[in-house]
């Protein structure tokens, strides 16, 4: 991270962009705290109920449930980097031209990140939903992890397609400065996840009504 912040700064400066001491610019802090609070807030959400869907999987299903769960968000988060990535991208262009007044090319732009981020999933739904027993033996032997990770690899290779459309469009939204959105459905969602995880697994679905509570939301 030092040395990532010391060649930005370096590239800053090469670009006639030198960071120098300044009084804080208050107007501009609080239109950057107006857009990034909803998304620190939304990070804050989602974190707590992971924790807490974790308790509820560790309840359920034991260590080998949670070596499951872990498993499959590693490799969630796989999937998760080139969607973040088109969402940056999609953020950047979608702020350009809504910066020149240009609503219809931004929402073009949006819609080929999207396009974009899908394409690059589609590997990843094949090798999940297809073989998962496979994909799982990469992280470990435990015949028990193994056998448990498999539905819930099959759930998430589902969804990847919608989790490209949320980040993607999420980072269009943040060009747009308008990031409210993900503060609302963040709030509104990813907290059902816990309630639903327990009417779910309760209802004789067991590990995988949570595996559906956890990616359907």
């Amino acid at each position: 991270a030092t040395l990532a912040a010391v060649f930005t700064l370096l590239a800053l400066k090469r670009r006639g962009i030198p960071l120098r001491p300044q009084p804080p610019d208050w107007k501009a802090l609080r239109r950057l705290f107006a857009i990034g609070a909803p998304i620190t807030f939304s990070g804050i959400t989602l974190s707590m109920v992971y924790l807490a869907t974790g308790h509820i999987v560790s309840l359920y299903g034991g260590a080998a449930a949670l070596g499951a769960m872990g498993i499959a968000l590693k490799l969630e988060q796989c999937a998760f980097v080139f969607c973040e990535g088109y969402g940056i991208g999609a953020a950047t262009i979608v702020g350009q031209w809504l910066g020149h007044g240009k609503v219809q090319p931004a929402r073009k732009a949006a819609a080929a990140a999207y396009r974009s981020a899908l394409l690059c999933v589609i590997p990843g739904m094949i090798l999940l939903c297809f073989f998962p027993t496979a994909v799982v033996r990469i992280f470990t032997s435990d015949p028990t992890i193994v056998s448990v990770s498999a539905s819930m690899l099959r759930v998430v290779a589902a969804v990847l397609p919608f989790t490209a459309l949320d980040l993607v469009y999420d980072g269009a939204m943040t060009g747009a400065q308008n990031t409210t959105y993900s503060l609302v459905s963040s709030l509104l969602w990813n907290p059902l996840r816990v309630p639903l995880a327990i009417i779910l697994s309760e209802s004789g679905l067991g590990l995988f009504g949570i595996w559906l509570a956890i990616d359907i939301c």
